[in-house]
């Protein structure tokens, strides 16, 4: 059934600017305040924090979001899986045939509780590895066991090495890290399985962060964790391998910039299943909330959606137009909000304490002033949605990936929103991605502009070179595939069925 949104004419509405904040590095201080302003047209950034400090004061903007990366960020389509047109993978050996885990990629192996080389299958029962002798089959039998504190979430095979990868909940190793189950924990255990009824194991690592994704090529697994912002001390990304407590160094952890809401880190571990030896390498990029992700031969792309509100843009012209009437008074208050130690107000606390500074110069003007007002606000809002020809993007960042070297080297938007990781191709160097434009309403319009589907590519600089656009008014991409040239998408309109 379609849902009909009421929304109330009310220019002293409830403070928020979810979306529509784009970070400017503060200065060092305790009374840190983050100027906030709409822009979304600017091309998007790679960015870095010149000390831990600033990246401190970056998180403390965000300090009261009710967000939880609980399950992860990254979503998958469990129908579209199933269907593996180009991506199945077929294993010959000098014995027999034998299929391998459904992936979108051909050569790109995606984790899975349970695996096969052919010959032995790899299997995840609750808190339990079982190794199953599967050929010939009048011998078929368990070989070993393999026991775990916490429940597995995923596997790959290599040759004669095993990986087993999931979330930790064990309190002793938070208190050990520094962390809490907020930020979450993955765990990996890496085996040499080369007696398949003695596994031993190679190496052992922690991830902070819950595990989300696990990708694998040739020998290097690609592992990503998510992990909600640690507003303490310290609050970059902690490894822990082998035993020995490490931090993702600053150097490597990204922001962009975008308008961020709620924003999250997105860990990318890049590790050598033969050879464990070789020190994992990770690199971290701070994005928002409610993501997907697609990899390729050489590039793993994450994406996420960003919108543009037309009632947080009345709220940010509102105070535009009565800041040359605060009185003095006013002025002084709203520094002295914004100089408060960021322990006592948090970023979102001087923001709602402004506004009603703004709040309660508005209700001291006679009503025909406040009337004046509001039909200014409202002629500048108009002319500012003229501004803007779509009014939600999917954001994309880009990472290429050379086994263990992770270099994050692009960045774009295009307009509307994806359904999932099926959405997004590279071929031949051009991304593809198709993305739905959800139905608008806007009070300077009498009818609301229905849904479209479109289709972008997009060169090496994530810079769009291609579009289809207008396709399938009035219906939403239920699911897409791509093969070679060729993009199958299906759509479909929701209706009420009364």
């Amino acid at each position: 059934m379609k849902t009909k949104h009421i929304i109330l004419l009310l220019i002293i509405a409830t403070f928020a600017f979810a979306g529509c904040k784009v970070y400017v590095p503060p200065s060092s201080g305790e009374g840190t305040f983050y100027e906030n302003g709409i822009e979304f047209n600017t091309e998007i950034k790679k960015q870095s924090f010149g000390s831990e400090k600033e990246l401190e004061n970056f998180l403390a903007k965000y300090k009261t979001s009710s967000y939880s990366n609980y399950g992860g960020i990254f979503s998958r389509n469990v129908m579209m899986e199933s269907m593996a047109l180009d991506g199945g993978a077929t294993k010959q050996s000098a014995d027999l045939d034998y299929s391998e885990t459904n992936v979108q990629v051909a050569g790109i192996d995606e984790a899975d509780i349970i695996k096969t080389d052919g010959n032995y299958i790899y299997t995840i029962t609750d808190k339990t590895l079982y190794i199953i002798k599967a050929y010939p089959g009048e011998d078929a039998e368990i070989i070993s066991e393999i026991e775990f504190k916490e429940r597995p979430a995923g596997l790959f095979i290599n040759n004669n090495s095993l990986a087993v990868f999931g979330n930790n909940q064990n309190n002793n190793i938070f208190k050990t890290l520094g962390i809490t189950s907020s930020q979450g924990l993955s765990f990996l255990k890496i085996y040499n399985i080369e007696d398949k009824e003695n596994p031993e194991i190679t190496k052992e690592a922690e991830f902070e962060g819950k595990y989300s994704q696990g990708r694998m090529k040739d020998d290097t697994m690609y592992i990503i964790t998510t992990s909600s912002p640690r507003y303490t001390n310290n609050p970059i990304p902690i490894i822990m391998e082998d035993g020995v407590k490490r931090s993702i160094p600053l150097r490597d952890i990204h922001y962009f910039s975008v308008p961020y809401n709620s924003p999250s880190f997105a860990n990318i571990h890049a590790i050598d299943i033969s050879d464990s030896d070789k020190e994992i390498t990770s690199k971290s990029l701070l994005i928002e909330y409610g993501n997907n992700m697609y990899m390729s031969n050489e590039n793993i792309f994450i994406t996420y959606h960003e919108y543009i509100n037309e009632y947080e843009l009345e709220q940010e012209i509102l105070m535009s137009t009565l800041e040359p009437m605060l009185s003095e008074d006013d002025k002084t208050l709203i520094e002295k909000i914004k100089n408060t130690d960021n322990d006592v107000l948090s970023q979102a606390e001087k923001e709602q304490k402004i506004y009603t500074v703004y709040q309660y110069h508005l209700q001291s003007l006679t009503y025909d002033e406040q009337e004046d007002i509001q039909d200014q606000v409202q002629k500048d809002l108009k002319k500012k949605l003229e501004e803007y020809k779509y009014f939600e993007y999917t954001v994309i960042h880009k990472i290429k990936i050379d086994g263990l070297n992770i270099d994050p080297i692009a960045d774009g938007k295009v307009p509307g929103q994806i359904i999932n990781q099926f959405s997004m191709d590279e071929n031949n160097n051009i991304f593809r991605i198709a993305t739905t434009l959800n139905s608008r309403w806007s009070r300077f319009n009498e009818d609301r502009t229905e849904s479209t589907n479109n289709i972008f590519t997009l060169d090496n600089d994530l810079e769009i070179i291609g579009e289809l656009t207008g396709l399938a008014e009035n219906e939403r991409i239920y699911s897409t595939r791509f093969m070679g040239d060729k993009l199958y998408m299906v759509t479909f309109r929701q209706i009420d069925p009364f």
